[in-house]
């Protein structure tokens, strides 16, 4: 599954069998702020990706998501590097540490297929958006992106069956890191990508690297957006 075999378990429980209104959605909904807590964001209640469909290619598209396995301290490598640039031609292409070891996992480079998506909830009769990746193998997984425009600062996080957590995060920033290029040779070329290499961003570990030099990062408030659902009955003709 190659190297975003860590969500992999993930599971998107949007589903159910009661239908519920907005109202009892936004009585269930959770807001995420974890930025700078080293450990685990655990929530039983629904968290709404804070970027519309249309928005996420935006905010994503051509800028590179600098991040770190959130593993809540697990691991003598915690902080290890995972970065994705996010191309216009609708390949990510990433970049992983192994946050057990230190070193770049097996396929530590793979270039995935990403999309900003709509999934539809019948338990709440709307729509959500999502990051949708698949990997070479055919399989598809979903993240739901949370942005903090103010800081630049970025946080995947996933549906397991009763909750929600954090997986990876980081920050947007223009530009990749030099480090990528040490950890996965094969990463394309940043002139290739139409991008640059940050050459003060060398460690293979973000708090290391973020006091390298903490990016050039991106900062669009105007892509904020409280509540992003749309219901089912005014979705027609919503991109896909």
């Amino acid at each position: 599954m190659g190297m975003r075999k860590s969500i992999g378990a993930a599971v998107l429980a949007l589903a159910g069998c009661t239908q519920l209104t907005i109202d009892d959605l936004l009585a269930e909904r959770a807001f995420y702020d974890h930025w700078d807590i080293q450990g685990q964001f655990k929530s039983g209640d629904f968290v709404l990706q804070n970027v519309t469909q249309p928005d996420l290619v935006e905010l994503l598209t051509g800028h590179t998501f600098v991040a770190y396995e959130e593993s809540g301290g697990r691991g003598k490598a915690y902080g290890a590097i995972t970065v994705l640039y996010y191309g216009a031609n609708g390949i990510e292409e990433g970049c992983m540490v192994d946050y057990i070891t230190g070193r770049p996992l097996e396929g530590a480079y793979a270039p995935h297929e990403w999309a900003s998506v709509m999934r539809e909830s019948s338990k709440y009769l709307m729509h959500f958006p999502l990051l949708q990746v698949t990997v070479p193998n055919g399989n598809v997984g979903f993240g739901n992106l949370q942005y903090k425009a103010e800081t630049g600062q970025l946080a995947e996080i996933a549906a397991y069956p009763g909750y929600w957590r954090d997986v990876r995060k980081g920050h947007l920033q223009a530009g990749i890191p030099a480090g990528v290029y040490t950890a996965c040779p094969e990463f394309p070329s940043a002139e290739s990508l139409g991008s640059f290499v940050n050459e003060a961003q060398t460690s293979w570990n973000y708090f290391e690297l973020v006091e390298q030099d903490p990016g050039k990062r991106i900062h669009r408030p105007d892509l904020v957006t409280a509540f992003t659902a749309i219901p089912l009955d005014q979705v027609q003709g919503t991109a896909q």
